[in-house]
């Protein structure tokens, strides 16, 4: 059995901490990277199902959990929701049960606004970023067909994403400007064109100074601009490739 890869013994030494994993190169840059991987994406996944079997405005059809004849209990209502949001945010998870009405969540069209206000109150108790959770609340619409119970995959919001996405944009920076632009995809378009990217640096945090990989001092904006030509791009390395909202946290694969 699993006992003696779990049990250390005596005169035997644990195995030293591996630390947190490297994310998937195919994963880096995209939403699913920057809220952390599949750990604080699953804890997200955990707090909204509990407010949503708590709330008044949104009803599913679940199990109590001791109902041994049940097929929809709160942990594997979990579990699929984790599997949808990493793989709607750009994981490598495979949605297992797609287009599958009993495995969703379940939520009723009519329901989805209460069930986005839900989803805001989960994603601010997890994550520390507005931008993250704004683009995490954008990309959430793209995957209502599989939330809900009876709703058209291909609707506006959907739409919008794929012309962003079509444009060679990822889903992180399309979520981000979609949301900035109202939901305009003509006006995000535009945005992204310019080169604007999304802020990624939690609430709160202080800005990483950028420092001279030459001589290792730490830069002023203007000594970036007319000394030291690496400075800058340095210190936007920094801000912007760290994953954001949970530290410590990576995909497991």
């Amino acid at each position: 059995g699993f006992r003696s890869q779990c049990v250390v013994r005596p005169g035997e030494r644990a195995w030293p901490d591996p630390g947190a994993p490297r994310p998937s190169q195919t994963t880096v840059g995209t939403l699913y990277h920057k809220l952390g991987g599949v750990y604080p994406i699953a804890r997200f996944a955990d707090r909204l199902v509990e407010l949503v079997l708590q709330s008044d405005e949104v009803q599913v059809d679940h199990c109590s959990i001791d109902d041994l004849s049940g097929t929809r209990h709160a942990p594997g209502l979990k579990y699929m929701l984790t599997e949808l949001i990493c793989r709607g945010t750009g994981g490598l998870e495979v949605v297992t049960s797609r287009a599958f009405d009993p495995a969703k969540l379940g939520v009723q069209p009519p329901q989805w606004p209460a069930f986005m206000r839900l989803a805001s109150d989960a994603a601010t108790e997890i994550f520390q970023n507005q931008q993250l959770i704004a683009a995490l609340m954008s990309a959430l619409p793209m995957m209502k067909a599989e939330i809900c119970i009876g709703v058209d995959e291909d609707d506006q919001a959907t739409q919008g994403m794929k012309k962003l996405q079509a444009s060679e944009f990822n889903r992180f920076q399309a979520s981000a400007a979609l949301d900035r632009c109202g939901g305009q995809a003509e006006d995000a378009l535009a945005l992204l064109h310019t080169g604007w990217t999304p802020d990624t640096t939690p609430a709160g945090s202080p800005r990483v100074a950028a420092a001279c990989p030459v001589a290792g001092k730490t830069a002023t904006v203007q000594d970036s601009i007319s000394r030291c030509p690496f400075a800058a791009a340095v210190g936007m390395a920094k801000v912007s490739d760290t994953p954001s909202g949970v530290s410590g946290s990576e995909e497991a694969k």
